[in-house]
């Protein structure tokens, strides 16, 4: 039964490090168009969004 505990325990842990690792490198992809485009964040979330809108992107965060 202990066992089954500290595999549950682990599985929590993963899930935050790996969302955690996520944001992370998302952060530095939205980083990298800011600067590769030379544009303001909010423009680069606007063109974001509108290709959500189309359809063309899955998610904007």
């Amino acid at each position: 039964m202990n066992g089954s505990k500290d595999e549950s325990i682990r599985a929590i842990q993963l899930k935050s490090e790996i969302l955690a690792y996520i944001r992370k490198k998302k952060e530095a992809y939205l980083s990298e168009l800011i600067e590769e485009f030379d544009v303001e964040p909010s423009v680069l979330i606007k063109i974001l969004n509108e290709l959500k809108e189309k359809k063309l992107i899955r998610r904007v965060e």
